[in-house]
C-alpha cells in the first residue's frame, strides 16, 4: 500500500517573497511574513517557491535559501512543499534535488512558461519522469486554469498520476466544474492521491464538493479567515462557511480577477505591505507594483476581512 503524502490536510499558505531596494530578498520580510501565518490557529502547512513566491525570478540558491529559512522557522509539524520551476527538465530534477536537500516534504513541478507556446504529450511526461527520478520527495503536479495552454489534457494526467512518487495535485484549474471532474477521474484511480483545490476565488464550492484542503495564496495576507472557511466547511457548519466566504470574497475578486490578472503576485505583496507585515511591495525587476489608486479598494477589503487599524507606515 502506497505510504501517505507527508503533506497535511487543510490550509497551506503560498507565500510571497518580499524583495529589498537592492532586488535583493527581503529575508527580514520574508520571515516577518512567515511568524504572520504561523499565528494562524489550523495552518496545516506552506507553499514556498510558488508562482506567487517568485519562481519564475529566483536562482535555484535562492530557493534552497527560502526553503531553509522556512525550515528553520516553522514547527515540525507543518508540513513544507516547494514549486520546481525549470524550462529543462535536467534543471528542474537539479533543482528539486537541492530543495530536498534544504528540506522540503514534497515538490510541486508546475509547467514551464515556454510551454504556453505548445507542447506536446510526450514531452510533458518525460519532464515529470526525469524530475521524479532523480528524488525521493513525493511529487505534486500543478493542474493549471482550464482552457489555458498550460493546462494538462485528462489523457496526460492519467498517466502522470501512474508514476510512484506523484502523490497529489494542486488543482489551479479555476473553474469549479472542471475541478469536480478532476477529483473524481483522478479518485477512481488513484484514491490514495491528495487533491487541493485551489482556486483562491471558489474556495467554499471546492470544499463543497470535497478536497483535502488547498496551496493559496489568499492565506498569506489573510491566513486567519481563510483556515476558519477550511474549519467550518470541516465541520460541515455552512452558515458559518458562508459568512467566511462573504468577507473574503471581494478581496478575492481584488487580488486575482481584477484585470489585469497578471498583477495578483503585486496586490498580495501590496496587501502585506498595507497590513504592515513587509516593508514594502516592491517586485523583482523588471517587474512593477500596482499603481496607487489600486490600494484604497485593497485596504478596504482588507478592513472587511479582519479589524486592522488605518493604513500607514508602509512604503508604497
Amino acid at each position: 500500500m502506497t505510504p501517505p503524502l507527508p503533506v497535511n490536510r487543510g490550509i497551506h499558505a503560498a507565500l510571497v517573497v518580499p524583495i529589498g531596494p537592492d532586488d535583493s530578498i527581503d529575508e527580514a520580510g520574508y520571515l516577518r511574513q512567515l511568524d504572520h501565518v504561523l499565528d494562524a490557529p489550523g495552518l496545516a502547512g506552506l507553499l514556498v517557491n510558488g508562482h506567487a513566491g517568485e519562481n519564475g525570478t529566483t536562482s535555484d540558491e535562492e530557493k534552497a535559501r527560502i526553503v531553509r529559512l522556512t525550515r528553520e522557522r516553522v514547527p515540525a509539524n507543518l508540513s513544507i512543499t516547494s514549486g520546481v520551476l525549470a524550462e529543462s527538465a535536467h534543471h528542474g530534477a537539479r533543482q528539486a534535488a537541492l530543495l530536498e536537500a534544504a528540506g522540503v516534504d514534497a515538490v510541486l513541478v508546475f509547467p514551464p512558461f515556454s510551454w504556453a507556446l505548445g507542447v506536446e504529450p510526450s514531452t510533458v511526461l518525460s519532464h515529470h519522469r526525469i524530475i521524479h527520478d532523480a528524488v525521493s520527495t513525493p511529487l505534486l503536479l500543478y493542474a493549471a486554469p482550464v482552457g489555458g495552454p498550460l493546462a494538462y489534457s485528462e489523457a496526460v494526467r492519467d498517466e502522470l498520476i501512474t508514476l510512484r512518487n506523484v502523490r497529489g495535485i494542486k488543482d489551479g484549474s479555476w473553474e469549479v466544474a472542471a475541478s469536480e471532474r478532476l477529483t473524481a477521474r483522478v479518485k477512481s484511480t488513484r484514491p490514495d492521491m491528495m487533491v487541493m483545490g485551489s482556486g483562491d476565488e471558489h474556495l467554499l464550492l471546492n470544499y463543497f464538493i470535497g478536497t483535502e484542503g488547498s496551496q493559496v495564496s489568499l492565506a498569506a495576507p489573510i491566513p486567519h479567515l481563510v483556515c476558519r472557511l477550511w474549519e467550518a466547511a470541516e465541520a460541515q457548519d455552512w452558515a458559518t462557511a458562508r459568512a467566511c466566504h462573504a468577507r473574503l470574497q471581494p478581496l478575492a475578486h481584488l487580488i486575482y480577477h481584477a484585470a489585469p490578472a497578471s498583477r495578483a503576485n503585486a496586490r498580495l505583496k501590496a496587501c502585506l505591505a498595507i497590513l504592515g507585515v513587509i516593508d514594502s511591495d516592491r517586485m523583482r525587476l523588471p517587474h512593477q507594483p500596482i499603481p496607487r489608486e489600486e490600494y484604497p479598494a485593497l485596504e478596504r477589503a482588507l478592513r472587511a476581512c479582519a479589524d486592522m487599524p488605518a493604513a500607514g507606515g508602509a512604503e508604497h
